[in-house]
């Protein structure tokens, strides 16, 4: 956009902050770009930058670089005059949305076509200078709406960004506008870019200023735009960022109440355990006090209460304390797995096979029977028709392998169905990493794969191999004197 002579004045401005601040504070940069646009004729002009004299002296001389340099200083001059009136019309847009956001899109169109122009009739109006409404003035608008909804769908909110791409794109339109083949498009038609137009075809310099004019400005458009990319980029990862934070924040709250939700069950099956001696101790200590007994069998139930009330403080304490152990035999620990998994609540689906020579351990029985139960559990979900659990002595260890005729488990099961969260039915996923977690406290070991029909002690179904799910436990039996 060209511009005719207008008066100096020295008087001197200051630039306001191109960040955002308080709402109260939105409009005084608005205020302060307005302001650089009205005063910048007095300050920026064609004769304080020499702009005549260079095109005269070219003329007269009969150089093409007086006339070159003359272009450079007038593209330069037009766009310190632009750069405020749009940049004003930007924050002034962007405030008003930030303030009325039902109607941010109107406001994006509406501001920067009414704040422009009237700009330019104020500029008139004060200095006489009339600014050239043409082509390079429309693409700045476009220019601002751009920027505005760039903003919008990018949520951008630094406005050092968006000042910067407005500055960039203004620049490249003013330099266009010294070249001679786009006049006819709308670019340049103020009377000193029409001045130097008419300098160059004497000098026959048209092709090389609009050689100039097409490198730079293309150059600051294309700068514009790659920058508008990166911020769209940029936002669009700091958003991604926040999501993948959040998400992950959802995570470990599920994973949170799942704990929870796994700790509340596993009281849950030890209030039930813990109802069998309480009920024992219940029913002899009223048999004792409503029927006469005889003192031998007074004697008998009396061990029984000891027992049972013993009984109920272990379970208590392994509670408490996942480290507490305590000796067993083999054979004692597979009945409290019987009893933990009654027919009733299987369906006589669950099947045990104790062998002979089954060595001493020392366990926490409640975490233990409750790692198997996680395992019967498991296999009863995965659609199976019997479950097997089999204690053996191999060696230094008691074997506990707990077989099912289900479906079986692909490679990728296999891998994952160790980690917390992996779960085949939308469960918790805390089943199986629980198991692991207590066989390895207690010093032992613990494998899963598929069984193959050849293996299988349930009868198979025809056509489906691998047949069912094979999980092996090892623990340690108890070492000599260990009580």
């Amino acid at each position: 956009m060209d511009r005719h002579l207008a008066p100096k004045n020295n008087g001197g401005v200051t630039h306001a902050s191109p960040f955002r601040g308080y709402r109260s504070s939105e409009l005084l940069y608005c205020a302060g770009f307005f302001v650089l646009s009205v005063i910048g004729p007095w300050i920026v002009n064609p004769i304080d930058f020499g702009v005549i004299e260079l095109i005269w002296r070219a003329l007269e001389n009969d150089q093409v670089g007086p006339l070159l340099d003359a272009g450079i200083r007038l593209a330069c001059m037009n766009t310190l005059q632009d750069v405020p009136i749009y940049l004003g019309a930007l924050s002034l847009a962007e405030a008003l949305a930030d303030r009325h956001k039902d109607k941010a899109i109107l406001l994006s169109y509406a501001v920067p076509i009414i704040t422009v122009p009237l700009v330019y009739w104020v500029v008139y109006r004060l200095h006489g200078v009339a600014y050239d409404f043409t082509m390079p003035a429309i693409l700045g608008i476009a220019g601002v709406v751009f920027v505005l909804r760039l903003g919008s769908a990018s949520s951008m909110k630094r406005k050092w960004q968006s000042l910067w791409i407005v500055a960039l794109l203004l620049a490249g339109f003013e330099w266009l506008s010294i070249s001679p083949a786009l006049t006819t498009l709308g670019f340049g038609h103020g009377d000193v870019s029409l001045d130097l137009k008419t300098a160059a075809s004497v000098l026959n310099a048209g092709n090389l200023l609009d050689l100039l004019s097409f490198i730079v400005g293309s150059v600051m458009i294309l700068s514009g735009l790659i920058t508008s990319k990166f911020m769209i980029d940029y936002q669009a990862y700091i958003r991604l960022m926040e999501e993948e934070k959040q998400r992950s924040l959802q995570f470990e709250q599920m994973r949170s109440e799942a704990v929870k939700a796994r700790t509340y069950r596993e009281l849950q099956a030890l209030v039930h355990d813990l109802r069998t001696p309480l009920t024992t101790i219940q029913g002899l200590a009223s048999a004792m006090s409503e029927f006469a007994v005889d003192p031998d069998d007074a004697r008998v139930h009396s061990r029984t209460i000891s027992e049972a009330a013993d009984r109920m403080d272990d379970m208590i304490g392994e509670l408490l304390s996942g480290s507490a152990r305590r000796t067993m035999s083999s054979a004692q620990f597979a009945r409290r797995v019987a009893a933990h998994l009654p027919s009733e609540k299987t369906n006589g689906a669950v099947r045990l096979y104790i062998g002979n020579n089954l060595p001493q351990i020392k366990v926490n029985e409640t975490r233990l029977v409750r790692a198997v139960a996680n395992l019967v559990d498991n296999a009863l979900d995965a659609s199976t028709s019997h479950v097997d659990i089999k204690f053996a002595s191999r060696g230094e260890f008691l074997e506990i392998a707990v077989e099912d005729d289900g479906p079986g488990l692909g490679e990728d099961e296999l891998e994952d169905c160790w980690k917390e969260g992996f779960s085949t039915k939308n469960s918790s996923g805390l089943g199986l990493s629980f198991v692991k977690r207590v066989i390895e406290e207690h010093g032992g070991s613990v494998r899963i794969g598929n069984r193959s029909a050849a293996s299988a002690t349930s009868p198979t179904k025809e056509g489906h191999e691998p047949v069912g799910v094979r999980c092996v436990m090892l623990i340690p039996k108890a070492k000599e004197g260990e009580v």
